[in-house]
């Protein structure tokens, strides 16, 4: 099935079409012709099969079609070459001329230029008034109507002239080369969407499959790829009905089910994948083999590496302070509701930590949890995003998060999405997330009556959403959406009696973690990291303890204060005849030296990208 469809109204459009698109190689645009009602039945009939993403319409038939169908529809606007046809068909140039049309079809400013007479225009906005129009003006003995095919007919019929105005080659291809850009445009929306699903599917260990309408498989993550390719090709199977039966899918609603899968029975489970009410595709879980159902948990499973299937609960959450045991207990009275959360706080105070454990102590534990990091949506810059979304057409239409989000809140059916960084959403974005949200609900009640969700919704923000909804950066509406329930989570700076029992944990972690000693704090450590300003909160204080296990000493705690004084201590990379600049390059070198020369594990510690490393350790 071809993506875009072009409904002409006419047969010298539809012969015209035909040709276009023949002559500038446009493969891909099928060609129907039908007016209105018969329009719009082909239309829905083409779209039925799901591959359609576009149609190019005229006149009535484009604003009925335009009024019935959620896809993008390009209009096919009347050019100057229309106009210049249809009047040189007149058999009276001097006469007086009538041009009746819809408002989106007729261009009066554009004829005035062309055409210097007697002229009278008249725009309807259905066919209904278009008897009335023409009668008054044959009452002042105007005869010659221009219009599309139904007002010449009923010119016709009202003995006047009735003369067609046709969509002419250079009319039809400015509409397809339109059509061409808005699929473009929506293909580029569709990749980057799919590598953020592809990043959410990589981390579970689940074998995870997203097809299209039609089963045909787009993507897949490492645990599917290794079942698909037992099937024999290098690539695996291209359609899933090759692997599962055809009752495993359905348009309707969730399918969970056992099924022989590489000749082993799996527990299954597809979701369908709408855009507006129309199946757009499938996301299907295979449960490893093996494992016997989607509800159990695989305890076995290193949290570390399986944070996406959150691996974390409020028991992992280091605290002594009362404020953390207040905002804890919060959270679990909120984890018992499937209303969204808000989730505030600074750069590193663990808001994905808190996020987790409250999906894993809420009923939909044994759902997935999916992260998407709405900060990575927003890397794109205006200029690229302008050059993808280039037509008027494409530009009306919100692009959404594309298969992204689409994608993710049919993997998280049943479990938690979480998006992180919130307050990064680029604007454009948000009114397809707030449509997302909107169509959330199920018809089923829970036993309280409510309506409930099919994605439980946690938001994550170190900006006041609040001040940017009231700056416009931010949409209103969007916001009150997600701001149901508001969990604020403290700086390290206002819990201090959680720093000591804090690095006491990273510090084992990351000793066993390297294979290194554990350093022991001694009195004038522990002073100094409960009275250091963390502006990076707890993942600053971490980074600093992986830091001392790493160099087998706590000399990082006071390398500051040496700049700072000038003072000299026993630390090789520190000189007072040196300047700043050397002296941070030296320290740069023996971090490297202490890591085994491992740039990775330097560029952590040190909070840099490799890059600048490299730059850095050249430049000595």
């Amino acid at each position: 099935m071809k993506e875009i469809l072009f409904v002409a109204p006419t047969d010298t459009i539809y012969k015209n079409a035909i040709e276009v698109a023949e002559n500038h190689g446009l493969d891909n645009i099928e060609v129907v012709e039908g007016t209105l009602l018969t329009g719009l039945e082909k239309a829905l009939s083409y779209c039925a099969g799901g591959g359609c993403r576009v149609i190019i319409s005229r006149g009535g038939t484009y604003k009925l079609i335009k009024s019935k169908i959620d896809i993008p529809i390009v209009e096919v606007k009347v050019g100057a070459s229309d106009y210049i046809a249809a009047y040189s068909r007149l058999k009276n140039h001097e006469g007086r001329v009538a041009v009746i049309g819809y408002s989106n079809v007729v261009n009066f400013k554009m004829l005035g230029s062309i055409v210097k007479g007697n002229f009278y225009y008249r725009t309807v906005s259905s066919m209904d008034e278009v008897p009335e129009v023409i009668k008054v003006l044959r009452e002042k003995g105007i005869t010659d109507i221009l219009g599309d095919a139904l007002i010449r007919d009923i010119a016709n019929t009202l003995n006047c002239n009735g003369i067609l105005i046709e969509s002419q080659h250079e009319s039809v291809l400015v509409a397809m080369q339109q059509a061409e850009g808005i699929l473009k445009a929506q293909q580029a929306e569709r990749q980057r969407g799919e590598t953020y699903i592809k990043a959410a599917m990589e981390s579970i260990s689940d074998a995870a499959i997203l097809t299209g309408a039609d089963g045909s498989i787009r993507l897949k993550n490492t645990s599917a790829d290794r079942i698909l390719k037992s099937y024999g090709t290098v690539n695996g199977p291209e359609s899933i009905y090759d692997i599962l039966p055809g009752n495993c899918l359905s348009h309707a609603d969730t399918v969970e089910g056992k099924y022989m899968v590489a000749s082993r029975r799996c527990a299954v489970k597809s979701t369908p994948i709408f855009d507006s009410s129309r199946c757009t595709g499938y996301m299907i879980l295979i449960r490893n083999p093996g494992k016997t159902a989607f509800a159990e948990r695989d305890k076995e499973n290193d949290k570390d590496n399986d944070r996406s299937a959150a691996g974390y609960t409020f028991s992992d959450i280091i605290h002594e302070s009362g404020v953390m045991s207040s905002v804890i207990n919060k959270a679990k009275k909120f984890a018992l509701t499937d209303l969204p959360v808000l989730i505030y706080g600074g750069p590193g105070t663990g808001k994905e930590l808190m996020a987790q454990s409250i999906h894993n102590h809420s009923r939909r534990k044994n759902g997935l949890f999916v992260k998407i990091n709405c900060a990575a949506l927003s890397l794109e810059t205006e200029d690229e995003r302008s050059s993808v979304w280039e037509t008027p057409e494409a530009k009306f239409r919100e692009p959404g998060c594309g298969a992204g989000l689409t994608d993710a809140f049919a993997l998280a059916s049943n479990g938690t999405l979480f998006l992180d960084n919130i307050s990064e959403l680029p604007y454009e974005m948000q009114g397809s997330l707030l449509d997302m949200l909107q169509k959330n609900k199920t018809s089923n009640m829970d036993v309280n009556g409510r309506d409930e969700t099919r994605v439980r919704l946690i938001c994550s923000s170190s900006r006041d959403i609040s001040a940017m909804a009231g700056e416009g950066s931010f949409r209103a509406d969007l916001y009150h959406m997600i701001n149901v329930l508001r969990l604020s989570i403290p700086s390290l700076n206002e819990r201090v009696e959680d720093i000591i029992p804090l690095a006491r944990w990273f510090l084992k972690k990351h000793a066993s973690g390297h294979g290194m000693r554990e350093p022991v704090l001694k009195k004038k450590d522990i002073a100094r990291l409960s009275q250091k300003i963390y502006s990076g909160n707890v993942r600053e204080l971490e980074n600093l303890m992986e830091e001392s296990v790493t160099l087998g000493s706590f000399d990082n705690l006071y390398y500051q204060d040496q700049k700072e004084q000038g003072r000299e201590k026993d630390m090789p990379y520190y000189r007072t005849d040196r300047s700043l600049e050397d002296n941070d390059r030296e320290y740069i070198r023996y971090v490297y030296e202490k890591t085994g020369c491992s740039a990775g594990k330097t560029a952590k510690l040190l909070g840099v990208s490799r890059t600048t490393l490299w730059r850095r350790l050249k430049n000595e």
